[in-house]
């Protein structure tokens, strides 16, 4: 204590009194402001010298903003400028208080404000605080938007609100009969309804909030769908129902949203079902179309539509010649009952690369006619070749079923596990084959569980040689059944 006593006799008072004041200046603030509002940047102090100069400046700034010396009036600098005009202010005194006020906050105030705090007697000493302000700002709307939207059915409608504010604010469209959201988005969000459809009218929602808690902002718009009433047409399904002089005439009608899709032709399926198709739509045509002008302007359309998915032209023109050489009347008629003739399929998996198979039956079925015993089993004409799909990746990658495995099959599996002899007049089982259920590995010494029931007759194996004199292990693998092991042999 004594010792303490002596180092401060060393200071002057006044130094005593800056040491004081030094010591106990409040540290850095952060303030947030909504724009508008006032932001008063306040430190505190216990004690104050005799003399001294607090300045007010942005933080990486050189020019002060305010500044105040004791007896000398505060100056405000910064009330001049551009960026403030006469809203920087100075409240304090020379006892403990040093504020510095920005009025009417707006977003170029944001930043990193510091005061400067300098005793004007030596030793002159220097310290400098932080302050640190966020300009908040509610959202607010940007985008100009209509209270009514008439928009035609299968029409497409888009419409974006757009909001401000500090944070950005997170917009979302709400549909109000349903009260679930449609879409959203950081600032901006667009409701888009594609080939619009008459459940979809109704009222929608914008909504605009950030995280400076205050409430959400909306604003609605009302989307009525319009669509045809006439007294001379209908759609139903897929026709158009015209009524002409008294009578109802038939045409193909399909939406707007109709994309007209059809089986490529590079499709991997069997080429007669790629023919069929031109066939199949000229046939709906000619059976729809109750007017040679609906049908004729139809042709035309839906040629055009197979020639752009990449059907011939001359196969689709055929197709189309064809059909309309039969007779409406006659599509129309429902079908009799025909005696069913006996068919056997030949089933086959497909691919692309397959022969004609129908043609290779056709052509060797006199030998299997050359039975008659045959020949009545197999008529001519009863041997017809079908196809199966094969599977495809996604198929194999990502089946929709998995097969679940019963805990007695996992059980008994690990039962039968293992490599075993064949138990018959083997040379491979009776001089080299060892029959275990795992083996040791010669260069690790670890032991491994063979999780598969595998013997001299299994194919497709990996198999594992160990010489008797030095150990050395070799691994191979075999296609054939195994117990022909002396072609593998080294």
């Amino acid at each position: 204590m004594d010792l303490l006593k002596q180092a401060f006799s060393k200071f002057s008072e006044t130094s005593l009194f800056l040491y004081l004041f030094l010591s106990d200046v409040s540290g850095s603030i952060s303030i947030e402001r909504y724009v508008g509002e006032d932001a008063r940047f306040s430190w505190w102090s216990l004690n104050s010298p005799s003399s001294y100069f607090v300045g007010f400046s942005f933080k990486d700034g050189s020019n002060t903003l305010c500044w105040w010396r004791t007896d000398v009036p505060v100056n405000c600098p910064g009330n001049t400028s551009d960026k403030f005009i006469g809203r920087l202010f100075y409240y304090g005194n020379s006892t403990n208080n040093i504020t510095f006020e920005i009025k009417n906050v707006k977003v170029g105030d944001e930043g990193s404000y510091k005061v400067t705090i300098r005793e004007n007697i030596a030793p002159t000493t220097i310290i400098e605080r932080s302050g640190m302000l966020t300009v908040l700002e509610a959202p607010a709307f940007t985008s100009s938007l209509n209270s009514t939207y008439d928009i035609a059915e299968n029409d497409d409608v888009t419409v974006t609100c757009s909001a401000s504010g500090r944070p950005a604010p997170n917009v979302t469209w709400v549909n109000k009969t349903s009260g679930s959201p449609v879409t959203h988005g950081t600032g901006t969000a667009t409701l888009s309804l594609l080939k619009i459809q008459r459940h979809q009218a109704g009222v929608y929602q914008c909504q605009a909030i950030n995280d400076v808690g205050r409430g959400a902002i909306t604003q609605d718009i009302t989307i009525n769908v319009q669509y045809d009433l006439s007294e001379h047409k209908l759609n139903v399904l897929d026709l158009t129902l015209h009524l002409v002089d008294g009578f109802i005439k038939t045409d193909v009608y399909a939406k707007p949203s109709d994309s007209h899709f059809y089986l490529p032709p590079t499709s991997c399926h069997p080429e007669h079902c790629k023919r069929a198709i031109p066939y199949s739509v000229a046939l709906r045509l000619k059976r729809n179309c109750s007017d040679e002008n609906f049908l004729c302007r139809r042709n035309n359309e839906y040629k055009n539509y197979l020639i752009e998915q990449g059907y011939k032209p001359e196969l689709v023109s055929s197709k189309f010649n064809e059909v309309a050489s039969l007779s409406r009347s006659e599509l129309l008629k429902p079908k009799s009952n025909r005696a069913k003739r006996k068919v056997t399929p030949l089933v086959m998996d497909f691919n692309p690369n397959l022969p004609d198979i129908g043609q290779i039956v056709r052509k060797n079925l006199s030998f299997l006619h050359s039975s008659t015993f045959m020949k009545e089993v197999f008529p001519e004409g009863s041997i017809i070749s079908a196809f199966r799909r094969p599977k495809n990746l996604k198929d194999i990658l990502a089946p929709s079923k998995f097969k679940q495995r019963a805990a007695t099959e996992i059980s008994n599996q690990e039962n039968n596990s293992g490599c075993f002899k064949c138990g018959k007049k083997c040379d491979l089982c009776s001089s080299y084959f060892v029959q275990s259920r795992h083996f040791i590995s010669a260069a690790t010494g670890k032991k491994y569980f063979i999780r598969q029931r595998v013997s001299c007759n299994s194919k497709n194996a990996i198999y594992l040689a160990t010489c008797r004199k030095c150990n050395l292990q070799y691994v191979g693998s075999c296609t054939t059944e195994f117990k022909s092991f002396r072609e593998y042999l080294m």
